[in-house]
């Protein structure tokens, strides 16, 4: 699935594409698949421990003209996963008015625990933000999210968790 968006009147949108698979393999949390097209780079330094060790990064350090990133994440079952950012993701002022944007998705296996802890978004004045989280969670399993951004010019986040398929939480900030 992709959350690339045509304008009518303007170019395609640019999307980064990532995913990472964490399962346990011989008794350790283990990254099993990492993939990531430009702008968007995945860095696993702990690539197998107690919990992977993951972070999102982007090729020259922000989003701009309608840059996109869509990202996959499967944690499996009793697997464990930390994500976070290798910076703050700065969002640059758009002249052409196209919205950059950001949605992750997330399946997270019985007893997996997915942590996603990215640093702050940054949207400058004059740019234009979207972002949509979706967490589908196993039975036992575990989220830990923590999300914020700093002044928020043109922010919409979407936030939406299911707990074995049924929604349990959803949040909309505009």
């Amino acid at each position: 699935m992709s959350l690339s968006v045509h304008r009518a009147d303007g170019p395609a949108r640019r999307a980064g594409r990532g995913r990472l698979r964490v399962v346990v393999a011989n008794g350790r949390s283990t990254a099993v698949s990492v993939q990531a097209t430009s702008p968007l780079k995945v860095l696993v330094p702990r690539s197998s421990g107690d919990s992977v060790w993951a972070y999102l990064s982007s090729f020259g350090g922000g989003l701009v003209a309608g840059d996109e990133t869509d990202i996959d994440l499967d944690i499996g079952p009793g697997a464990r996963c930390f994500l976070g950012t290798q910076a703050s993701t700065k969002v640059y002022r758009n002249p052409l008015g196209l919205p950059c944007g950001h949605r992750l998705r997330a399946v997270i296996g019985e007893g997996g625990v997915l942590v996603l802890a990215p640093d702050p978004v940054q949207a400058f004045a004059g740019s234009s933000y979207r972002q949509r989280q979706e967490f589908r969670l196993a039975p036992g399993a575990g989220l830990v999210l923590v999300d914020g951004s700093t002044v928020c010019w043109g922010l919409n986040d979407q936030l939406q968790v299911r707990v074995s398929g049924a929604r349990s939480a959803a949040n909309q900030a505009v």
